[in-house]
């Protein structure tokens, strides 16, 4: 299928999705949603995929990654 229709990169993908959430959800919770949405999916194991699904469990904090604290 990425020789029809080239995905475009998983970063794009990212902002695209993190600038459709409306103010008001739940960020943490949308991201859980997308990522439960590749997992039952056969696209999965496509590399940009997965660097996609990387991106969303960072936001959703489903990772050891923790924010880093604040210079203040």
């Amino acid at each position: 299928m990425a020789s029809v229709s080239p995905l475009p990169p998983p970063e794009e993908v990212f902002i695209d999705w993190l600038m459709s959430v409306p103010a008001d959800d739940c960020l943490e919770a949308a991201a859980r949603y997308q990522i439960e949405i590749i997992d039952r999916s056969p696209v999965f194991l496509h590399p940009d995929i997965r660097h996609l699904r990387t991106l969303l469990v960072a936001v959703a904090g489903d990772c050891d990654w923790h924010k880093p604290g604040s210079n203040l």
